[in-house]
């Protein structure tokens, strides 16, 4: 009972691992690119996705206050657009006697970024290089 048993175990095993193929990629399979990216073909031989350079953007650091030694203690700065004309600053006020002085600071940008100087508002740019990658999105059809 037990060996009939172990026969038709092994003898069923064995049938479903003979009839097993592995999934095969038919003439009707096409490879696709992600979004963000294009399909370029070169010569109708190769393939590629290729995303172009570009740029992306952060806003600078915000104004922090600023040690001033004569006065022995911290001034506030704001940011004050287009500073004399030309970039944004971060600009402090304080009182030294009877006179009002100003301290001025420039902005900082996040590592890997810079300052970009524009009418307005600046910003902080940091290029990003062009790709290309093999497609690797199935498209069945």
């Amino acid at each position: 009972m037990k060996i009939t048993s172990l026969i038709t175990l092994a003898l069923v095993t064995g049938m479903l691992l003979l009839s097993y193929s592995p999934p095969s990629h038919s003439a009707d399979t096409f490879w696709g690119c992600g979004n963000g990216w294009s399909f370029e073909t070169k010569h109708n031989s190769s393939a590629r996705c290729f995303k172009a350079a570009g740029k992306t953007y952060k806003s600078p650091k915000k104004c922090a206050s600023v040690y001033i030694p004569i006065l022995k203690k911290s001034v506030g700065h704001f940011l004050k657009t287009d500073h004399d004309g030309k970039a944004d600053k971060c600009v402090g006020t304080f009182k030294l006697g009877p006179m009002t002085n100003s301290n001025v600071v420039p902005l900082a940008c996040a590592t890997g970024y810079g300052m970009e100087v524009k009418n307005g508002a600046d910003r902080c740019v940091k290029p990003v290089p062009a790709e290309s990658r093999a497609p690797s999105m199935r498209i069945g059809r």
